[in-house]
């Protein structure tokens, strides 16, 4: 990660060597704490005079979980974390990147964290690889020694009351709310409106499609609102899941003024990629992080889908940014040599009673159900009326003029419905429920 991140930020050049300075050291640093409470260690790197282009590092220490678990990892002054750390409180470690622009004191304080004491004794801070890839500057590693620390955790002391206080009650629950029951299909949803100041960001993960066999690009991208106070993110580190069967990614790329570090992963066949990036410089208040390319596969919809925390995806200054993530949607359609699938043709000419013998009966297997209208133009309204309306919950309908899916909703609100006329000949996508 370290090497990857270094060119990325363009401070390394060439292939990594190793400066032959010696006198460097990193000192992982200690703390001592009470159970239940927090307390703060600090790691130094105490620089060696010949060492000035000390500029990046990638530390990772190994402390005892049953011990003490970590609450927040912060840079030391003049330092960038990119990205932000990871922190695993279930094995014991936690792995601090970060880079800087300009030359650091012999005495470096590069991070410091704070701890939250589990049970009483002792951890060990200990370094988990070697202290000579650790830290680096202008296409070199920088050898450097290592001083374990410790954090101690201390019993809480119980005071002896003067007198016995009455317990107080304990408050009520709050119940829980019930479960919702699950829809048969969701929507693509539509840009959500601009999060107001203070609110979480909003990440999309993007969507669009194609015909089987025809590629097609989508967006991700983090809606920031605006108001001076919210945090822009210099950082990214995010994984989608998709469904490989309906559509495979070829490549990623990164948005506008985003650098990969390293370069994204992609595994089509779990159905996953990674990317990670940094910048340096604010975004717009719709930022687009990358852009993926897909190559349809089979006919039908899928979600992409976040695989972990929201909150852990965007990172500003050093520290995460609060965030909620909105799903992407992508269809495939049929190939045009493929044809329209004929058992979910509508029935021509059919009615249901009520006077509707000239609009076809649209088929409601519960699910999605794919189908090339055969009807004359009209309006959506008009198109489900020979149906059963009550079991139908979205159409959406293809429009090759714009590149987007538009929608219709018996039951959705009117600013998500954007589908104005289905026309004779239109594939449709129709989401059903028992």
């Amino acid at each position: 990660m370290l090497i990857q991140l270094c060119a990325a930020a363009a401070l390394f050049v060439g292939v990594l060597g190793t400066s032959a300075s010696a006198g460097t050291n990193i000192a992982a640093g200690s703390a001592s704490v009470v159970a239940g409470s927090q307390g703060t260690s600090t790691t130094v790197v105490t620089r060696a005079p010949a060492d000035t282009s000390l500029n990046a590092y990638d530390i990772i220490l190994q402390f005892d979980p049953a011990r003490v678990s970590v609450v927040n990892v912060a840079p030391g002054s003049g330092w960038s974390l990119m990205p932000a750390p990871r922190i695993n409180n279930v094995v014991g470690t936690v792995q601090v990147i970060a880079v800087r622009f300009d030359i650091c004191p012999t005495t470096c304080p590069v991070f410091s964290i704070t701890w939250q004491g589990v049970s009483p004794g002792t951890s060990a801070l200990t370094l988990a690889g070697n202290a000579n890839e650790s830290l680096a500057g202008l296409g070199e590693y920088i050898t450097s020694g290592f001083s374990a620390g410790s954090v101690t955790v201390t019993a809480p002391v119980t005071p002896s009351p003067t007198a016995t206080p009455s317990a107080p009650a304990s408050p009520s629950p709050s119940p829980s709310p019930s479960a919702t029951t699950s829809p048969t299909a969701t929507p693509p949803p539509t840009t959500p409106a601009t999060p107001a100041p203070g609110a979480p960001a909003v990440i999309l993960g993007g969507g669009g499609g194609a015909a089987s066999g025809a590629t097609f690009t989508s967006t991700t991208g983090v809606n920031l609102g605006s108001g001076g106070s919210r945090p822009m993110p210099h950082s990214f580190d995010v994984t989608l899941k998709f469904d490989p069967g309906i559509a495979t990614v070829t490549k990623l790329a990164a948005g506008d003024g985003w650098s990969f570090a390293p370069q994204p992963v992609i595994d089509n066949v779990a159905g996953t990629f990674h990317a990670s990036a940094l910048r340096f410089s604010d975004c717009a208040s719709y930022c687009p992080l990358f852009q993926v390319e897909w190559k349809a596969v089979t006919p039908g919809p899928m979600q992409l889908t976040l695989q972990g925390d929201a909150n852990l995806v965007l990172g500003s200054n050093g520290a995460n940014q609060p965030a909620v993530y909105t799903p992407g949607t992508i269809v495939v359609l049929p190939a045009a040599s493929q044809g329209t699938p004929g058992a979910s043709q509508p029935t021509p000419g059919a009615g249901n009673g009520n006077g509707n013998s000239n609009v076809p009966v649209l088929p409601t297997t519960a699910g999605w159900n794919l189908l090339t209208w055969g009807g004359e133009s009209m309006t959506p309204q008009q198109a489900l009326s020979a149906s059963n309306p009550g079991n139908i919950e979205v159409i959406y309908v293809w429009d090759p003029a714009t590149g987007n899916w538009r929608r219709y909703g018996p039951k959705l609100p009117g600013y998500l419905n954007d589908l104005a006329t289905v026309k004779s000949g239109d594939v449709i996508w129709l989401s059903a429920r028992n």
